[in-house]
């Protein structure tokens, strides 16, 4: 039927307009009614209508893989964000070329002179590192030798210039965080590790003075009182000083005592000598009392009916709360004197 209706050949010369218009509406009826009888390829035409499907299939998958990186999945390319990096430029480069010079931090703003003899409107613009308009807040770290490219162009021909930017380093002192105060009990081990950077990435010496000159510090029972901290950086030409305060609190130790033993023996008429050993580790006075029947002295004089045994009590006593005891037992032996004639007298 479609063969058919594509054999028709309708011959329209010299007829009136509304007939024309008649016979059209009639040949787009017989076509919407061709369109619209069901059509039954060929067992070969659709195996081929499906073998190019494949291929085509094939052909997108292969398309696909064929894609370099940087691609979006239309097939557009994509541009990859730029790495800046600092530029290498040589000696034979920097040759002849204008140099103008910035500090680092400091506002770099390029503006160029361009007249045109045809008096013809002039665009111009400026390459990196500075933006299309020559301006750029340059940064610590950003010193170095940069070659600027300037374009002119009237809209018909471009010129280019090169100039040279050269960004000098601006050397600033190392920074020192703030340290707060420390405090620390007797005893304790107190560290110190300061947070210090350097603008311009320049290393860094860092010194702390006494007592924390190694960052770490143990206290003991005699390192009680207030410090004061120095904390230096230095790159090499700039020093920076920073003070904190370290508060070692007292922390009160009890004196102690050693005897040379905790029993006496002797025997009646000898003499008692406790001579205690007492010492503190916070270095205070410290106030020994020995009890009776030895006394604060320390000795004890024996007589011949002092045999027994008796509990001295040794104390050593710092003012401060820090107090401590010792037990003395003395043991008397009883000795027996034979009795002594000393005279004889005459009774009437």
């Amino acid at each position: 039927m479609v063969r058919q209706y594509r054999n028709i050949s309708l011959n329209i010369n010299g007829v009136d307009e509304m007939k024309r218009s008649y016979l059209f509406v009639l040949l787009v009826a017989v076509l919407l009614l061709a369109g619209c009888i069901e059509y039954k390829k060929p067992a070969a035409a659709v195996n081929k209508d499906k073998g190019l499907d494949i291929a085509k299939e094939l052909a997108e998958i292969e398309k696909s893989l064929n894609k370099t990186p940087g691609t979006s999945p239309s097939g557009e390319t994509v541009k990859e964000p730029v790495k800046e990096e600092k530029p290498s430029v040589s000696e034979t480069d920097k040759a002849g070329l204008q140099r103008l010079e910035v500090l680092e931090t400091e506002w770099v703003n390029l503006q160029a002179k361009v007249s045109d003899q045809d008096k013809d409107k002039i665009e111009y613009s400026f390459s990196p590192p500075v933006d299309k308009m020559g301006k750029w807040k340059t940064n610590y770290g950003d010193a170095g030798d940069y070659i600027i490219t300037i374009t002119a162009s009237d809209g018909k021909s471009t010129t280019k210039k090169n100039v040279l930017l050269a960004v000098k380093k601006k050397n600033v002192a190392p920074i020192i965080e703030p340290i707060p105060s420390l405090t620390v009990k007797e005893g304790e081990t107190i560290s110190l590790t300061p947070k210090v950077s350097d603008p311009n990435k320049d290393q860094v010496k860092v010194t702390i003075s006494k007592p924390l000159e190694s960052g770490t510090w143990k206290t003991d029972a005699t390192s009680a009182g207030v410090y004061n901290v120095e904390i230096k950086a230095t790159d090499g030409e700039f020093e920076t000083k920073a003070l904190t305060q370290l508060t070692v609190t007292d922390v009160n130790q009890a004196p102690e005592i050693k005897l040379s033993g905790e029993k006496i023996t002797i025997k009646e008429g000898e003499k008692v000598a406790i001579k205690p050993e007492v010492s503190d580790a916070d270095g205070d006075k410290v106030k020994v009392t020995i009890s009776n029947p030895v006394g604060d002295d320390g000795e004890w004089q024996t007589s011949f009916t002092d045999h027994g045994e008796y509990d001295v009590l040794v104390a050593a006593d710092d003012g401060k709360g820090g107090k401590a005891t010792k037990n003395v037992k003395v043991v008397v032996e009883d000795v027996n004197i034979p009795p002594e004639i000393t005279d004889v007298v005459l009774v009437k």
